[in-house]
């Protein structure tokens, strides 16, 4: 170490040992050991980017300095990793990030996952967004408990197939139904109870039982 430092004391071309002094742009400040300020671009290769009281390694060609890379954080600002262009990561095998506290991905514009199998598991889950579009040619969904809030809700389907175990539907105002034809079978008793009860046809009406009771 001292005969990196020692690089820096006649200005010599080499490597050199610095300390951050201040972040301005693209441009580092750092203090040579001998006191001297100068002006360092960031190397591509040192991603993890300088922040004020770091130690450096420095090269020097000349009067340009490069920071080659931190030697030494004292600075308690989370690590950050910047590129001033594209990046793209590379793995021949399984890429794995691990976080023992929170983990934020955050894009000013789109984020696209593309995977030939996607398997999210969670204990507890919440999206909040302004519109949400699905498009999927089968969707199975299994759960214990399913609960649905909306102002309203359309739904669109050329066949629905519908098979519950017990069914209970509460409407608090109007129900209405519309149909070309309406067939509703009861294997055992079907009761039906209202204040009044308006029943008309165009055409005839039949009721076929054993026993008919009116009144």
């Amino acid at each position: 170490m001292s005969q990196l430092a020692q690089l820096s004391h006649d200005g010599s071309d080499g490597l050199s040992i610095a300390r951050v002094f201040k972040i301005e742009a693209a441009n580092v400040w750092v203090r040579l050991s001998t006191g001297t300020v100068v002006v360092a671009q960031t190397a591509a290769s040192c991603l993890l980017q300088a922040a004020p009281g770091d130690q450096v390694l420095l090269a020097s060609l000349g009067e340009d300095y490069w920071l080659l890379a931190i030697l030494q954080r004292l600075s308690n600002q989370p690590a950050q990793l910047q590129v001033s262009g594209d990046l793209a990561i590379h793995s021949g095998g399984q890429l794995t990030l691990n976080s023992e506290q929170d983990l934020l991905i955050r894009s000013a514009g789109r984020q696209q996952i593309v995977a030939e199998t996607w398997q999210l598991d969670s204990q507890q889950l919440a999206i909040h967004c302004q519109k949400v579009n699905l498009i999927a040619r089968v969707f199975q969904l299994t759960t214990g408990t399913f609960r649905q809030w909306a102002e309203q809700l359309e739904q669109v389907a050329n066949q629905v197939l519908q098979k519950f175990g017990q069914r209970l539907c509460m409407v608090k105002q109007h129900d209405e139904q519309r149909s070309d034809t309406h067939r509703h079978l009861v294997q055992g008793t079907a009761q039906l109870q209202a204040e009044t009860i308006v029943q008309k046809a165009k055409g005839s009406v039949n009721i076929d039982g054993q026993q008919i009771h009116l009144g």
